[in-house]
């Protein structure tokens, strides 16, 4: 694992989330921090490829993915790393999938193909669902139905939560 990568890309990340909380307080979001950090990770693909959990850990990987998801400035860049971290994922699944979920709706919705209420309206689906699997929880009557169950509902709990985000 390459640590010192990892430290920079967290360090970014770091940067990018400081600036988007206090975006949120009122603060004025800089285009300009954000430009910076997808020229260092660019640079960083070139070098390296992109980094994955391999190479920088779970966390690092993960920023990484999310510095990307935030560059709405440079939808080309967005497309270049979808289109990898595809190939990735089909090559040796050194990433998280869900990445390639996330970044392909935020460009769907750049280009207006699916909108936050589509999303929202899958997210009431699996709620219902969701809610409906807990009623019928009392007719699973051994452990093992019920453990089994028990992974059905969090999965779509988790599965709901990655939406929301």
């Amino acid at each position: 694992m390459n640590t010192a990568l990892a430290r920079k890309i967290n360090s970014m990340v770091r940067q990018d989330q400081k600036i988007r909380n206090s975006h949120k307080k009122g603060a004025r979001l800089s285009v300009a921090i954000e430009k910076k950090h997808v020229a260092e990770l660019k640079c960083i693909i070139k070098k390296y490829g992109w980094p994955t959990i391999s190479l920088v850990g779970k966390k690092a990987s993960f920023g990484a993915w999310l510095l990307a998801q935030h560059a709405d400035h440079d939808s080309r860049f967005q497309k270049t790393v979808l289109k990898l971290l595809q190939k990735i994922n089909q090559e040796t699944q050194d990433i998280n999938p869900a990445h390639i979920a996330y970044l392909a709706d935020r460009l769907l919705i750049k280009r207006k193909k699916i909108n936050n209420l589509a999303r929202n309206f899958i997210l009431i689906k699996m709620g219902t669902l969701c809610c409906i699997l807990l009623k019928i929880k009392k007719e699973y009557t051994s452990f093992e139905e019920n453990i089994v169950f028990l992974r059905l509902v969090n999965l779509l709990k988790r599965r709901m939560n990655l939406m929301r985000n």
